[in-house]
């Protein structure tokens, strides 16, 4: 199998470009939520990492690989594929997954979960307050 990361790179940002623009026109306009795009974005990743294995840097680029890990952060319906690329984000070389996303998937997962967060990464707004607090 012929694997083109730079062709995987591309996509995976092209699907965070998307997420992203959803997430943005959402806070003006709460009708412009659209969660097939993260359950599209969430195949699409799960077939990339069967391919692969979690996107490293040295894979895809650093930014294709944040944008990886953006797009799982927002896998919040599939918890057990989220477990799944903690793992192989943990297993990678240091120099392969910035460190602060394991972190913050750690703490999602950990909070989906109903437990404390490790590293206190995850927050709510306060509907009362309009204030950002910590899950």
């Amino acid at each position: 199998m012929d694997i083109s990361f730079s062709k995987i790179a591309k996509e995976i940002i092209q699907m965070a470009r998307e997420d992203q623009n959803m997430r943005f026109a959402t806070q003006k306009d709460n009708s412009k939520w659209d969660p097939e795009i993260d359950k599209r974005n969430t195949n699409r990743l799960k077939e990339i990492v069967a391919d692969i294995g979690w996107p490293t840097i040295s894979k895809v680029s650093k930014e294709a690989s944040f944008k990886a890990w953006l797009l799982i952060q927002h896998a919040d319906e599939d918890l057990i594929f989220q477990k799944h690329c903690l793992k192989l984000m943990k297993s990678e070389e240091k120099s392969g997954v910035d460190p602060e996303n394991v972190m913050f998937l750690e703490d999602r997962i950990r909070v989906s979960e109903g437990k404390p967060q490790l590293h206190g990464t995850q927050f709510r707004k306060n509907q009362q307050t309009g204030k950002l607090e910590k899950v």
